[in-house]
């Protein structure tokens, strides 16, 4: 493909994505409280499953069996 043409394509699907971001962020800054509620519980799991994966990679490195 010739460097003008990608360029074109690369402007253009760069300019759709950027107003789809500007669109759902001006969406979200409305409705941030009910988000936020919604959000709320899948960030402890996430939490929960960080700290479980960082305490079992000590474990490993602790024990000898880690990637060597």
């Amino acid at each position: 493909m010739r460097m003008g043409r990608f360029l074109v394509f690369s402007l253009i699907g760069s300019a759709i994505w950027n107003l789809g971001m500007l669109y759902a962020g001006y969406q979200l800054n409305k409705n941030w409280q009910v988000f936020a509620d919604h959000v709320k519980p899948f960030t402890y799991v996430g939490a929960a499953i960080l700290v479980i994966a960082v305490i079992a990679f000590w474990m490993r490195r602790k024990s000898g069996q880690g990637l060597e």
